[in-house]
């Protein structure tokens, strides 16, 4: 199984004043319905979207959820978090965790 969970930086949106926060979002749930994913929104505003079991490969969408999300530069400086969890290892494992955000940013020398 796969999932990604992503958090926006909504205090630096509402400063910067460049992106409506709606909008961003959109373009997110666009990129995983595409996938056929399935988002849970959680208390905290971030969202996580889940592999659907009912697709024939979950982890090509999420590979391809992650290639255009890490060439979105609005997404790169407004993400809070972008974690991505896998257990296709074993199903009913856990799930490893790795921090999306910040091996992108480290890889292209934002941090």
């Amino acid at each position: 199984m796969q999932k990604m969970l992503i958090q926006l930086d909504v205090e630096k949106i509402e400063r910067d004043n460049k992106y409506d926060i709606k909008d961003m979002w959109k373009a997110i749930d666009e990129i995983f319905a595409k996938q056929k994913c399935v988002k849970e929104v959680n208390e905290d505003g971030s969202a996580m979207y889940l592999g659907n079991p009912n697709t024939d490969n979950y982890l090509a969408d999420f590979g391809i959820a992650y290639i255009t999300l890490k060439s979105s530069s609005w997404f790169l400086e407004y993400a809070l978090k972008w974690i991505w969890y896998d257990n296709d290892e074993d199903e009913n494992g856990s799930f490893e965790e790795s921090d999306t955000l910040y091996r992108v940013k480290k890889k292209l020398g934002m941090i």
